[in-house]
């Protein structure tokens, strides 16, 4: 994720609350997100006015157009707000949970993109349900730094990522790192199947909540009672692997590197996204 893209989903976040407490006053925000409102109010003068102003009709159907004639924000006597951080608990994908007494709500807020994670291939074993220090994420670490140290030698004398040939980055770093992720959760398809599916999708019930200002169009997506896959075939092309998992689910994930420089331990993301999902999903209007 860009630092711009970040500031603009952070930005969704802080007016989606600020949104919530105009309509509801009697609502209290947790320490956490007393905090973070006071943090995100400051980049208000970072973006384009005419964006904001997208962004701040977006929030304002959200809350306006869904959570109040759905859940009745607006008149309820108990209303608790958090945001939570991005190092949240890593199968919990929520950005703004909403305690409305005994019920729970859990939001993801995207802004023109419907990614589910945008994760570290080195932690793979971990994405999986293995220990840090499990004998699992010990072997395929050596693995890792083999194959990124290999490639640092490769490319010895040049500095940034841009000045290499294509096929040098997708030869020596792409395919082989892709190959060792594939691998490892093709071995471990049974053991890792379900976790590796609740660290991608989330653990929890939870709305996904995509504002596309591209084309003013509000799309929320309900994530709640998924049967868990039991099994996951996982293939390789190029800088992509697809993962296949038993409940019919279909996640691509795509390698890059994080940072332009070439550094001792090249900097590496996956772009993660679904393919094939079936959740029950609702257009609202964008006013």
């Amino acid at each position: 994720m860009t630092n711009l893209s970040n500031l603009h989903g952070r930005l969704l976040e802080y007016l989606i609350v600020e949104e919530i407490l105009k309509i509801n006053s009697s609502a209290k925000l947790t320490r956490r997100a007393f905090e973070s409102q006071n943090r995100d109010f400051l980049k208000l003068e970072a973006i384009d006015r005419s964006l904001l102003q997208k962004l701040r009709l977006a929030a304002k159907s959200v809350s306006q157009g869904w959570l109040d004639p759905r859940f009745g924000i607006s008149t309820r006597k108990s209303l608790e707000i958090d945001r939570l951080p991005d190092s949240n608990n890593h199968s919990d994908v929520t950005d703004i949970r909403l305690s409305l007494g005994l019920e729970i709500l859990n939001l993801s807020i995207k802004h023109n993109h419907t990614a589910l994670r945008h994760q570290r291939p080195r932690k793979t074993p971990v994405h999986c349900g293995y220990a840090q220090n499990s004998n699992e994420m010990r072997t395929f670490s050596r693995e890792y730094r083999a194959i990124t140290s290999q490639f640092t030698q490769q490319v010895r004398g040049y500095k940034l990522f841009r000045d290499l040939p294509e096929s040098w980055v997708y030869d020596f770093l792409y395919s082989p790192v892709c190959d060792l992720v594939c691998e490892f959760i093709n071995i471990n398809s049974e053991e890792c199947a379900m976790k590796l599916f609740q660290y991608l999708v989330g653990a929890i019930n939870y709305y996904k909540v995509i504002i596309r200002t591209q084309n003013e169009e509000i799309e929320i997506q309900e994530f709640g009672k998924t049967e868990y896959p039991k099994k996951v075939k996982a293939s390789v092309s190029r800088q992509y692997i697809y993962l296949d998992f038993s409940n019919d689910w279909k996640i691509r994930m795509r390698l890059h590197t994080a940072s332009s420089r070439i550094e001792s331990s090249p900097s590496l993301k996956f772009d993660t996204g679904a393919i094939s999902i079936s959740v029950p999903t609702l257009l609202i209007p964008y006013d």
